[in-house]
C-alpha cells in the first residue's frame, strides 16, 4: 500500500469563506485491498462524519466495505451499477440497516419535484383516482433492458400512489409491461427504453457526458376517459435537462409549462450529500422495494 498526503484549499466563491484540507490518497494493488480498512479507519476524525462512496456495485458481504460501514460511515453508490436487477430485493433488506445515498435516486428527483407538484392541486389529485396507464420512457441498457433511473421512478410512483405490484415487468415489443394493482382497479405500467436519434445508445452517452443527458426523457399518466381524459406528461426533448409539463383533459386546452432540471454530475451530487448529512430517506426505501418487486429478471 502506497499513501500520498498534500494540503488543499480552493478558491473561494464571492461572500463565502475559503476551505482547506489535507487530503490522504492510497492505493494498493488487489491482493492488498483488505488491508485498507486497518489503514483508513484510524484517519477518521470521529466527531465529523465520514462518508464512504463505493463506485461499483454495491456489494454488502464485500469484507472491507463492510468493516468500512462499520465506523458508522454513510454509503454513497448508484444503482446504475447494479448489472443484475434481481438481486434488489436482497440488497433493499440490507440497505434498510445504513444511512445510504443513492445517485440514481438523487438524479431523478426534479422529475419527482415537479410530477408531485402537479397533484398538489386537490382536483387534479383527485384525478389519480381514475387514472388507467403509466408510461416512462428512458435510455436504453444494454443487458438490463431498463435503467436504475427509470425502475426506481416506476417504484415511486407505486409506492407513493399505493399501487401493488404482484408481478415483475415483462419484456414485450422492446418495451417492458406490468400490472399495478389498487383495490381492484388495474394501471398499466410501461417502461420503454429509447435510443438517441444518432443511433447511440443514451446509457453510452450518459456514461460519456453525465452532466448533460438527462435520467428520464419522458413520463406521462393517462386517466380513464370516462372520468375526464387526464393525461399528465413530463417530457425532456433536449439534453440541456429542460423538462416540458403538459396538463390536458377533455374539452380543455393543454396548460404547457416549462421548467429548467438540468442533470448534475456524480461531483455534484455527492457534494450537496455531503454537505446536508441527511438520514436515509424514507421515501427511497419504500421506492426500492416497490422496484425489487418489478425488476425484470436477467436475461442470463
Amino acid at each position: 500500500i502506497s499513501a500520498s498526503v498534500k494540503a488543499v484549499c480552493r478558491l473561494p466563491s464571492p461572500g463565502e469563506p475559503q476551505i482547506c484540507c489535507e487530503q490522504i490518497v492510497l492505493r494498493c494493488g488487489q491482493a492488498d485491498r483488505e488491508h485498507l480498512p486497518g489503514v483508513i479507519l484510524p484517519l477518521l476524525e470521529r466527531d465529523l462524519p465520514s462518508f464512504v462512496w463505493w463506485d461499483d456495485e454495491p456489494d454488502l458481504d464485500d469484507a472491507v466495505l463492510d468493516r468500512l460501514l462499520r465506523a458508522d460511515s454513510r454509503l454513497i453508490f448508484d444503482l446504475d451499477h447494479v448489472e443484475d436487477f434481481s438481486r434488489l430485493p436482497r440488497l433493499r433488506k440490507r440497505l434498510a440497516r445504513l444511512i445510504v445515498h443513492d445517485l440514481a435516486w438523487a438524479r431523478i428527483e426534479p422529475w419527482r419535484r415537479e410530477l408531485a407538484r402537479i397533484f398538489d392541486d386537490p382536483f387534479m389529485l383527485d384525478q389519480l383516482q381514475s387514472l388507467d396507464a403509466i408510461c416512462i420512457q428512458t435510455a436504453a441498457a444494454p443487458g438490463r433492458g431498463v435503467t436504475a433511473e427509470g425502475l426506481l421512478f416506476a417504484g415511486w410512483m407505486a409506492a407513493q400512489l399505493g399501487l401493488e405490484t404482484p408481478s415483475t415487468l415483462k419484456a414485450g415489443g422492446g418495451d417492458f409491461h406490468a400490472d399495478l394493482i389498487r383495490e381492484g382497479r388495474t394501471v398499466k405500467l410501461k417502461l420503454q427504453p429509447t435510443q438517441q436519434s444518432n443511433g447511440t445508445s443514451a446509457k453510452g452517452a450518459k456514461e460519456t457526458d453525465a452532466a448533460c443527458e438527462p435520467p428520464l426523457y419522458l413520463v406521462e399518466l393517462r386517466g380513464a376517459q370516462d372520468a375526464g381524459g387526464m393525461v399528465v406528461t413530463l417530457c425532456c426533448p433536449e439534453p440541456d435537462g429542460t423538462i416540458d409539463v403538459t396538463i390536458s383533459m377533455e374539452c380543455s386546452c393543454p396548460l404547457p409549462r416549462r421548467v429548467s432540471a438540468r442533470s448534475s454530475s456524480p461531483a455534484q451530487l455527492i457534494g450537496d450529500i455531503v454537505e446536508h448529512n441527511r438520514a436515509t430517506d424514507p421515501v427511497y426505501l419504500r421506492a426500492l422495494g416497490r422496484a425489487a418487486a418489478l425488476a425484470p429478471h436477467s436475461p442470463g
